[in-house]
C-alpha cells in the first residue's frame, strides 16, 4: 500500500526520528513552515507519532538547511499520537 495525492500520484512522505514540542524548533530543524526554502508555507500546528514498522524508506538523510535526518517512504504509516505543537 502507499501513500496517493489527491491527483493520483504517489506521495512521498517526509518523517523524522525526533519528536518536536515546539513548531519554531521543528520549522528551524526540518526547513518547514516559514523556514521552508521553496517558500514559506503555514507554520505546522500539530506533532504526530507514526509507526515505522515494515516501512520501506528510499532516502535517509540530513534535512537540507537544517538540523535533523529526514526519512523518506511512499508507504502508508499508522499514526499513534496527534498532539498540539507549541508556537
Amino acid at each position: 500500500m502507499c501513500t496517493v495525492a489527491k491527483e493520483g500520484n504517489i506521495k512521498d512522505v517526509f518523517v523524522n526520528p525526533s519528536e518536536y514540542t515546539s513548531a519554531s524548533e521543528a520549522e528551524q530543524a526540518l526547513q518547514i513552515g516559514s523556514q521552508n526554502p521553496f517558500g514559506a508555507t503555514p507554520t505546522p500546528k500539530w506533532g504526530l507519532e507514526l509507526s515505522t514498522e515494515g516501512a520501506n524508506f528510499k532516502y535517509a538523510g540530513e534535512v537540507y538547511g537544517g538540523s535533523d535526518t529526514e526519512l523518506i517512504t511512499n508507504d502508508v504509516l499508522k499514526v499513534l499520537r496527534i498532539f498540539p505543537l507549541q508556537p
